[in-house]
């Protein structure tokens, strides 16, 4: 009960003494940190994938700042089921990265919260492979099928964020976003059965508008 009553007091005093701190941030002009990538798909179902990146801002008014963000995504999967009269592989990988520039504005709350919001745009690249195997391990008692795929395009990207600041310089912040997507590719694949081989090219190009709740959490450093 001691321990427990001192550690009590000791985490108000900390607390105390954190929210004391009034945030000083005018003076720092530059803003780097590095975009952190929870899986939540499970609680948003519009979050597939979050990304994984490096975002720098430029501070240019009390109240508003240039920024540069570069995300990516990349994920590897591989399957096998060893039953011995049809056994059968699959692997998977997948790549994504953009490089966006933009601008925010922002609007102080209190001494350490803070809204923002403003738009980026930037151009997308991503490629996909995957190798599917069924079949017996002799190559002439199986088929192979391996698709390869990639895109360039271009990404446009409104945002709105909250900021909380820890101290003068650190401070994380999380953001919503309306993300549209326009990409053009090349999707290509090679199918090996008993033998036999053969190869196809197909060109193709979408569009795509979504809504991410949670678009990225963010830890910030300013300087």
């Amino acid at each position: 009960m001691k321990i427990r009553c001192t550690l009590l007091t000791l985490l108000l005093i900390f607390v105390r003494f954190a929210y004391a701190q009034t945030p000083d941030t005018t003076s720092y002009k530059h803003h780097l940190g590095i975009i952190a990538s929870p899986t939540l798909h499970k609680v948003f179902d519009s979050n597939r994938e979050l990304p994984v990146g490096l975002i720098y801002k430029r501070q240019i008014k009390a109240n508003a700042a240039f920024r540069a963000t570069l995300v990516g995504t990349t994920s590897m999967y591989e399957h096998s089921s060893p039953s011995p009269n049809n056994k059968s592989t699959s692997e998977n990988s997948y790549f994504h990265v953009q490089l966006t520039g933009g601008y925010e504005w922002q609007v102080p709350l209190s001494n350490r919260w803070e809204l923002y919001y403003g738009g980026e745009a930037g151009p997308v690249y991503g490629r996909s492979v995957s190798k599917n195997r069924s079949g017996n391990s002799d190559y002439y008692n199986g088929t192979t099928v391996k698709d390869n795929s990639y895109n360039v395009g271009a990404v446009v990207r409104p945002f709105a964020g909250i900021a909380f600041q820890i101290n003068s310089r650190l401070y994380i912040a999380t953001e919503t976003a309306i993300v549209a997507y326009y990409h053009t590719g090349k999707y290509k694949t090679h199918t090996a059965s008993y033998g036999n081989t053969s190869d196809g090219t197909s060109k193709y190009s979408y569009a795509n508008i979504k809504y991410q709740p949670l678009s990225n959490l963010s830890l910030l450093l300013r300087f």
